[in-house]
């Protein structure tokens, strides 16, 4: 358990709730990153939502994988061996995207912004677990507990 302080009183936080805050803030700026990619390829240049969705999530990969090692999981392992795992665990989840993108935008009238949003609401549970798991090793992190 964890002490946070706020204005003097303290509020005892579950370390997985904490991991999985820091991951959902990670989360949202690799999102930024992946919309805003897929955004400008289907405005600016008629690009595929699928193609232009997965083009997102490839430029976005850095960007969440050295969040998640530097700040939500304060791995110790070296970096590239943790990013061959997190590739490993992305190729299924960007698998995964891909095809319910493609359902999603081929078969409902839901915009493609939002769609996307949907889908990477789908698989992020899924991938948080899936690298506390795997790609960070247990979840070890070294969240540090509050001085008592």
């Amino acid at each position: 358990m964890f002490l946070i302080n706020r204005g003097g009183a303290g509020v005892t936080l579950d370390e997985t709730f904490l991991l999985f805050l820091r991951y959902f803030v990670s989360g949202m700026a690799a999102l930024g990153v992946h919309l805003s990619v897929l955004v400008f390829l289907v405005e600016g240049f008629a690009t595929e939502k699928t193609l232009a969705s997965t083009a997102g999530l490839v430029v976005s990969l850095p960007v969440n994988y050295l969040l998640q090692h530097f700040y939500v999981f304060r791995a110790k392992r070296w970096i590239v061996t943790g990013f061959s795992k997190y590739l490993v665990l992305t190729f299924v989840t960007a698998s995964l995207n891909a095809l319910l993108m493609w359902l999603m935008t081929a078969r409902t009238p839901i915009p493609y912004p939002v769609a996307q949003i949907m889908v990477t609401g789908v698989i992020f549970v899924a991938n948080f677990f899936g690298n506390r798991a795997f790609t960070f090793g247990g979840g070890g992190c070294a969240l540090k507990q509050a001085e008592q």
